[in-house]
């Protein structure tokens, strides 16, 4: 896997697939009224992410801000039947066009869900809802994709709702042999006074050769970690696991049981949004 951060819009990550790739670029398009050199250094940028081998495939995701109506008869080869309905606005055009050249479709438009499961966005106070974010695949992956729907029980703090699909894709699947022994750093010891004290003091003695002039930002990094991570081992010891799972001390069944609680709650409140539920929540 390899990722790589494009500007403060675009991101990508690529996935080994036996002897393909799948690229996953993450977009977050300007919103209707931006300025025209901004749009089209967006779509500029995002082109140029999106231009790949013969053994690459793309899906992109994000917020695009964009319209794109259910106007089969005219982008019938770019999206289905069951997205937003009526004409696309100017953002949405040029979310078309920019398929169309590139042969990508777009998926949340090929299945047919209920409201609830189709709009992306909302704004309560004005009762306003609309499909502005995508998952858009090449035409090559569109056999693969089974489903695209909103998913509302996922509490986000943001007035969007949490896209995903479902793609299936067959792969090799390899036998691996493991030889490592997977260990643990005993953090729960740094609850106890004398081992926090001699922590500090590691962390001290091995944080004075960090910072120096003829080293970069990476390499730096890379020796605070190693000040860090080490103190952390000398100082509480390792523990290993068994199971080769690793544990986290807080995550109790009392903890689970809360979680699950709140997320019982905030689909109540979905459901009937009335202050006591959202005092509930």
């Amino acid at each position: 896997m390899e990722w790589e951060p494009v500007s403060s819009r675009i991101i990508w990550a690529k996935f080994s697939m036996d002897n393909w790739t799948l690229k996953i670029i993450s977009a977050y398009r300007p919103t209707e009224g931006t300025k025209r050199e901004d749009v089209e250094h967006f779509y500029e940028t995002l082109e140029s992410t999106a231009d790949c081998n013969g053994k690459e495939r793309i899906i992109i995701v994000g917020d695009l801000n964009a319209r794109v109506g259910n106007e089969t008869e005219v982008y019938g080869n770019i999206i289905g039947k069951f997205g937003e309905k009526g004409k696309p606005n100017n953002n949405g055009k040029a979310l078309l066009d920019f398929c169309g050249a590139h042969g990508f479709v777009i998926t949340n438009t090929f299945f047919q869900h209920k409201g609830n499961h189709k709009y992306t966005w909302r704004e309560d106070k004005r009762n306003k809802k609309t499909i502005i974010d995508y998952i858009i695949v090449d035409k090559e992956l569109k056999s693969v994709v089974q489903d695209s729907r909103v998913y509302r029980g996922f509490e986000i703090g943001s007035d969007h709702h949490l896209v995903l699909s479902k793609l299936k894709i067959k792969i090799q699947t390899r036998r691996r042999t493991y030889k490592k022994v997977l260990k643990k750093i005993k953090i729960e010891k740094l609850h106890e006074l004398p081992t926090t004290i001699k922590y500090k003091e590691s962390i001290m003695e091995k944080a004075t050769n960090v910072l120096t002039t003829d080293r970069n930002v990476e390499e730096e990094w890379q020796e605070f970690k190693r000040a860090i991570v080490g103190s952390a081992k000398e100082v509480c010891g390792e523990v290993i696991c068994k199971d080769r799972k690793y544990r986290t001390p807080w995550w109790t069944e009392k903890v689970k049981k809360a979680v699950k609680e709140k997320k019982l709650y905030y689909k109540q409140y979905l459901a009937n949004k009335t202050e006591k539920t959202l005092l509930e929540v």
